[in-house]
């Protein structure tokens, strides 16, 4: 079995980072938990039926475990751009994209000290220390060419963490590439969610965030505010369709790759 050796160095690089300044987890807690616990009250909004959303029950989200193992499970296989970043108090501590065409990806990772590119093409691949400026080249003992077999789902779970805490209440509608998708805004904080995240309930005030998703689950836009001993922060930008294409960066040399 060939192991994702270079990858994995930048995994543990990338949230070791993330377990300094407050968060890391267990990813797989929200995508396949289960719904328990109070919310608190919040403020009293206009709604409008969003039943189309997986999870949703009228206005409300009453399976947040729905919604966010529709917005993972359409994210892993097709054409997909995905964008999100981790803030503490304002500050990015954390970013992840990937753009995936089925056959090409690319990834970059961000900490606050380094950042690196992973472009995979069919089963070879490279991946670049932005910092640096030093390429490694898929072979069979790193297997660079598998990075999305770990880093997609690792990163999306863990990130999608972050909206599970939320009591969602849809309170409009808008329009993206031709099709409705729903406003949803936090209206409360699930004190029992937050056991998601490596955070205590009691260090956690209150919650904000605003998310604009399709009837597919999918959050084209939004962000996360966990109010507390610090604000954690973080942002979503998703994009599904047929249109996506990814082509090799400038520093990727195909015949040294394998």
């Amino acid at each position: 079995m060939r192991y994702l050796t270079t990858a994995l160095v930048v995994l543990t690089v990338v949230v070791a980072g993330c377990n300094s300044a407050g968060i890391g987890g267990t990813p797989t807690a929200a995508v396949n938990g289960t719904e328990t616990g109070t919310a608190a009250d919040g403020p009293t909004r206009a709604s409008v039926d969003a039943s189309a959303v997986p999870g949703a029950d009228g206005s409300t989200v009453t399976d947040n475990t729905a919604l966010l193992r529709a917005y993972y499970e359409a994210i892993q296989t097709g054409p997909t751009e995905y964008e999100t970043t981790y803030e503490r108090d304002g500050t990015e501590r954390l970013g992840f994209e990937f753009r995936n065409d089925t056959r090409q990806q690319r990834y970059v990772l961000r900490t606050s000290t380094r950042q690196n590119t992973i472009y995979v093409d069919g089963d070879t691949g490279a991946l670049r220390n932005e910092t640096s400026g030093e390429i490694i080249y898929s072979n069979e003992t790193n297997a660079i060419a598998d990075a999305g077999d770990y880093l997609r789902p690792t990163y999306t779970q863990f990130t999608l963490n972050f909206i599970f805490p939320g009591e969602w209440e849809a309170t409009d509608t808008t329009t993206v590439h031709g099709e409705e998708h729903y406003v949803l805004e936090a209206t409360g904080l699930n004190e029992s969610r937050v056991a998601v995240l490596p955070v205590s309930a009691e260090s956690v005030s209150s919650m904000d965030g605003r998310l604009v998703v399709g009837a597919d689950g999918v959050v084209h836009s939004g962000n996360v505010t966990l109010h507390g001993e610090t604000d954690i922060t973080l942002t979503y930008a998703t994009r599904t369709d047929d249109g996506i294409d990814v082509t090799a960066p400038d520093w990727y040399d195909e015949s040294q790759a394998s």
